[in-house]
């Protein structure tokens, strides 16, 4: 779920607290706005090899996938 994945990045401090910024339009995947908090990441959503996640204006988080 992409709300767990906004947490084990550290950019909020719980899922529920994720969960409450994607379904207020806060979050994020590669700039693209989630409207979703079970969304599950897929191959598709990787843009070579990596995702960017945003909470809000400032906080990012990148994740690189190894294939």
């Amino acid at each position: 779920m992409i709300s767990k994945l906004f947490n084990m990045a550290g950019l909020v401090k719980s899922v529920s607290e994720a969960r409450r910024l994607i379904i207020q339009g806060g979050g994020y995947l590669n700039e693209k706005r989630l409207d979703n908090p079970n969304l599950l990441i897929t191959e598709s959503d990787l843009k070579k090899g990596e995702i960017l996640l945003r909470a809000g204006k400032k906080k990012y988080h990148s994740i690189k996938f190894n294939s």
